[in-house]
């Protein structure tokens, strides 16, 4: 269970074991220690020493330097500073997916977008930044995990994380293997404190009882720095382990079986209870904190973190073994380490032409005295010699004109070692070769190389910090497994989280509250889930890269091309870097948002494919009307034809049909003649008849009248 195989009885942890182990720790780590000031300093603040300077004094040089490391960690973390590390909870190994409801996986997408706010945002204010600054610079870092109030006047808890103040003031079990240390048995943080801030918390009668030089090793609990008293403080967090019994359950959970007990007596359901199908002996950990100064445990407390709350960042280490059978030792190496001696070769290289530059000879002439005229005039043509003049000399000495006397003579300067500058110019290259950033090779001859290898070159610069950004997402890792386990103990009553959503947006999320239906009971089981960061796209190169081969596929491939149009926007301007691309994104996403509540628009191919489809049918449909219209103008043609003829029959028929009439008209007004005589006969007849009977009917009259009366 421990890297060290020693499982201690609690009670037998006292002052002395305690500062035994910080002792040991510390020992074994104490060359790394060094290393990480060493190197901090010579890029922070200098890579000239004191002893360096007092050297340079005794040779007469100019403690001037030209350091070039510091821009080349510099480029390095600007580049961190855009890495977003991709962050994934996913059911653990085993799990049964009958666990896997909607409500769990919901559970767990809140879960990743709440351990991605603390990790990976701004609310933990520059931890990864200074944490990798530790590792590049020095080697490795350290951070610790803990829980505090939201305030001052609340009672709920957040989760925090952040940079241990001083990595080389924190220690770990050396027997501890992983890159986070966290398979150790004890970790510890050392923090100073003033005499007096001692004495306000624990008393000045424990204050009084320190020396202030006291050494454990190659560090003092208490020591006068100037004319203020220090004390340390150490807390000492160690794991304390306890053998239980493990019992998997019928529902697939396991639990201990103290744990199964109590929720047999706080069952209150209708159904049965899971059976216990299996039992074993495992060994539960906790973790206990002592706080401790030079002579006393100032307090000790059993904490609820699940593992050791301190964690270990590395660099690039390698274990060594220091001689033959020796103890193996942990070597943290900086990211410039390999580089320093090209650094110092290249100060030493500028101090010398800084020297040079100093010793260089300002005289332009070398001349006899005797030949030096007397004459102001002559005179100022040697003190001057800037000016236009003629310099006129004395050729015979004035007391002995027999003796000749040496003309004037130029004063040759000598050169500068032409090794001094190209060693100085060429150290440039030295380091970025060393280091493995071709990119500024690349970039010396930039009319002679192709945009793209200066572009690889970039990619190979990223890749040479690549196992110190390993290393970093292993602790930061570890980091987010500690808060996992953390988050069911302290989120256990109704309240508001905190979330970073996919798209990078917060939001806030309701958890514990029986009285909101959109709350989520965030009581989870952290051993069911398994958590995994990996390192996600950083450099500018690599996102113009992305772009660029997003682009070209779509001008290749049209489904793919409507696809980008459709569902890919997005990572295209999550991999643009210009100013104002996020509020770009967030215009974008609402623009997106009010274009997919209105009816959708075709697919540009299915468009593209009814608009080929309806021409086909346009046309099919042409020809079918020429055919159509052709065969008209045949059965048109025909039809004529057949119409002419009848027009010609009906022609023939309406001239023997006039005839006919023609002929009957002749009959019918014979025979209206003949009719018409006929009646006129008739209405003649009638007449004459009308009349003779009007005459019989008065001579009958008359007789009657003129007949006697019977008697």
């Amino acid at each position: 269970m421990f890297a060290s195989g020693d499982v201690r009885d609690p009670k037998e942890i006292d002052l002395e074991t305690i500062k035994s182990d910080i002792e040991v720790s510390y020992k074994f780590f104490q060359q790394n220690y060094q290393r990480y000031h060493q190197f901090y300093d010579f890029v922070f603040r200098s890579a000239i020493s004191s002893q360096d300077i007092e050297k340079l004094k005794d040779l007469g040089k100019p403690p001037i330097e030209a350091n070039i490391l510091r821009a080349l960690i510099s480029r390095v973390k600007g580049e961190f500073a855009k890495q977003k590390p991709n962050l994934d909870i996913h059911p653990n190994e085993g799990m049964k997916m009958d666990r896997l409801s909607p409500v769990n996986q919901r559970l767990i997408k809140v879960a990743q977008a709440h351990l991605n706010e603390i990790l990976l945002e701004e609310s933990n204010g520059d931890f990864q930044y200074d944490v990798f600054s530790d590792t590049l610079g020095g080697g490795f870092s350290a951070g610790k995990v803990y829980a505090d109030y939201v305030n001052q006047r609340s009672f709920l808890q957040n989760i925090y994380i952040e940079r241990c103040f001083n990595p080389t003031m924190c220690g770990f079990d050396p027997l501890a293997r992983t890159s986070h240390k966290g398979d150790g048995r004890y970790a510890f943080e050392l923090n100073p404190m003033t005499k007096e801030e001692f004495a306000d918390e624990y008393g000045s009668a424990k204050a009084k009882e320190f020396y202030y030089t006291r050494a454990i090793q190659s560090f003092n609990w208490s020591y006068q720095n100037n004319e203020e008293k220090i004390v340390l403080i150490g807390d000492y967090y160690v794991k304390v382990p306890k053998n239980e019994t493990l019992c998997l359950l019928a529902d697939g959970q396991a639990v201990t079986e103290r744990d199964y007990n109590k929720m047999l007596k706080e069952w209150d359901s209708i159904e049965q209870p899971p059976i216990v199908l299996q039992r074993r002996k495992t060994v539960v950990e906790t973790i206990e904190r002592y706080r401790l100064c030079e002579n006393e445990i100032l307090e000790h407390t059993k904490t609820s973190y699940p593992m050791l709350p301190l964690v270990f960042f590395d660099g690039d280490s390698v274990w060594l073994q220091n001689e033959q059978g020796g103890q193996m030792q942990q070597f943290c190496r900086p990211y410039i380490y390999d580089a320093k001696g090209a650094q110092q070769l290249k100060n030493f290289a500028m101090q010398s032409i800084g020297a040079e530059l100093e010793d260089f000879v300002q005289h332009k002439f070398i001349v006899p005295i005797e030949a030096i005229p007397q004459d102001p005039h002559y005179r100022e043509a040697f003190v001057r010699p800037q000016l236009a003049n003629t310099l006129a000399y004395k050729s015979f000495d004035s007391e002995r004109p027999d003796v000749p006397l040496a003309p004037p003579r130029e004063i040759v300067r000598p050169e500068v070692p032409s090794l001094l500058p190209e060693t100085y110019m060429n150290m440039d290259g030295t380091v970025q070769t060393v280091m493995g950033t071709y990119d500024g090779i690349l970039g010396i001859n930039g009319k002679e190389i192709s945009g793209k290898a200066i572009q690889m070159g970039a990619l190979q610069s990223n890749a040479a910090v690549m196992p110190y950004l390993k290393n970093y997402l292993k602790g930061l890792q570890r980091c987010g497994e500690i808060i996992l386990h953390m988050i069911p103990q302290y989120y256990n009553t109704p309240r508001s989280i905190p979330i970073r959503l996919s798209n990078g947006k917060r939001d806030w999320v309701m958890i514990n509250d029986d009285n909101n239906p959109e709350s989520i009971d965030f009581k989870f089981d952290p051993h069911e889930l398994n958590l995994k960061i990996e390192p996600g796209v950083n450099a500018e190169v690599q996102k113009q890269l992305a772009v660029e081969q997003l682009t070209a596929i779509a001008d290749k491939f049209e489904r793919f091309k409507a696809f980008m149009e459709d569902k890919g926007i997005p990572v295209i301007l999550d991999n643009i870097d210009i100013h104002g691309a996020a509020g770009l994104k967030e215009a974008f996403e609402e623009w997106d948002e009010q274009m997919r509540q209105q009816p959708p628009k075709p697919n540009p191919m299915e468009v593209e494919a009814n608009t080929i489809k309806e021409i086909e049918g346009m046309k099919t449909q042409q020809r079918a009307t020429e055919a159509e219209m052709k065969h008209s103008i045949q059965a048109a043609e025909v039809a004529i034809a057949k119409q002419r003829a009848d027009v010609e029959a009906a022609r023939l028929a309406a001239e023997m049909s006039s005839k006919y009439t023609n002929e009957m008209l002749n009959h019918e007004r014979e025979d209206a003649k003949i009719a018409q005589e006929a009646t006129q006969f008739a209405a003649q007849h009638a007449l004459e008849m009308a009349r003779l009977s009007q005459e019989v009917n008065a001579s009958q009259q008359n007789v009657m009248e003129n007949q006697p009366p019977v008697v």
